[in-house]
């Protein structure tokens, strides 16, 4: 007698997967797509538990922390096969996740301590940017959102503001595109930002300024403060299809008032490298690749610098200035 398995099917950051666990917290796509970019397998046992695995001389965290992680305990280790056909990331909880060497497979190992939002988590983020980075794509650490039918990204070290600036524009009715990763293609000259997947993670300090009331957000797992915002919900809007990119702050911090000013294509160049996705793991493999695309951007696209001013509740002025900035200068 054969069993047949259940697969479900997913897009984001344009790529189409399967998995065979449903992720409940995604919608998934009514039909099966004609191209399935990537597989993705929840495990209870580890099939490649014979491979002799080391220390990836290739990928190194060269980080000093992840702002994904939320504590110590899940930072990961790298491993790699002898032969190099996978790439594995360890975490102290015994959570682990395999990739093959094409991007093309994710094999998932959760034991029973670990929530699975928590692990869909890490997924959505780390681990498919890691596949989108091996598979040849150019991704940026930013979040984005449509203004005037544009794509403005939004850049900056860890705390700057990527997400909670997202989720302003989110409640004043702009689509939200993508968050913490994204995704850029070029076709006849233009850039393109792929949506990623329908969430703006927000620490609850920033759920407390946009709404009022930090509580009514969920949180994205059990052992993780870290709450978001669902696209889903008929009060938000998340895009369905690439936009063009109109625009690109880099956020910083600042003492006083808000100002944005101008940049150079090469400090804007020099910037939008240090924020590549994975940029710690990636230097040497994809230096030359995001090199190419982001010259040509930068030549192209407006990059700006944004100083904004100390506390949470100056985020409608922030708002305020991006739209006008915007719509003065760039649109």
């Amino acid at each position: 007698m054969s069993t047949s398995m259940t697969f479900w099917f997913y897009r984001a950051y344009g790529l189409s997967f399967q998995t065979n666990r449903p992720l409940n917290q995604l919608g998934s796509l009514p039909d099966r797509p004609t191209c399935v970019d990537l597989c993705v397998w929840f495990t209870n046992t580890d099939h490649l538990a014979d491979i002799d695995w080391q220390l990836s001389p290739r990928f190194q965290d060269q980080s000093s922390q992840d702002e994904d992680l939320p504590t110590d305990a899940f930072r990961w280790i790298i491993l790699e096969s002898p032969d190099g056909e996978f790439t594995r990331f360890t975490f102290v909880d015994g959570v682990f996740f395999t990739v093959n060497q094409s991007g093309s497979q994710v094999w998932i190992y959760q034991p029973s301590q670990t929530s699975f939002e928590y692990v869909v988590s890490s997924l959505m983020n780390s681990i498919l940017g890691f596949c989108l980075r091996i598979k040849g794509h150019v991704c940026l650490h930013a979040s984005a959102v449509i203004i005037d039918g544009c794509a403005v990204l939004f850049l900056g070290w860890s705390g700057a503001g990527k997400s909670t600036t997202a989720g302003t524009f989110a409640l004043r009715g702009h689509t939200v595109i993508a968050d913490d990763v994204s995704v850029l293609d070029q076709n006849d000259g233009i850039f393109y930002v792929q949506p990623g997947y329908p969430h703006v993670r927000l620490w609850e300090s920033s759920a407390e300024a946009l709404l009022g009331d930090a509580s009514l957000l969920p949180h994205i797992a059990p052992d993780w403060k870290k709450q978001y915002l669902d696209l889903q919900n008929d009060r938000f809007y998340f895009a369905e299809s690439p936009v063009p990119l109109g625009a690109i702050y880099l956020l910083k911090r600042g003492e006083d008032t808000i100002s944005i000013d101008p940049m150079s294509p090469f400090k804007a160049l020099w910037l939008l490298m240090n924020h590549t996705y994975l940029h710690y793991l990636f230097y040497k493999t994809a230096y030359a690749r995001d090199f190419a695309l982001l010259t040509t951007l930068v030549e192209h696209i407006p990059v700006r610098s944004i100083t904004t001013a100390p506390g949470l509740d100056t985020l409608p002025d922030l708002y305020d200035n991006i739209i006008r900035d915007f719509r003065q200068r760039l649109g």
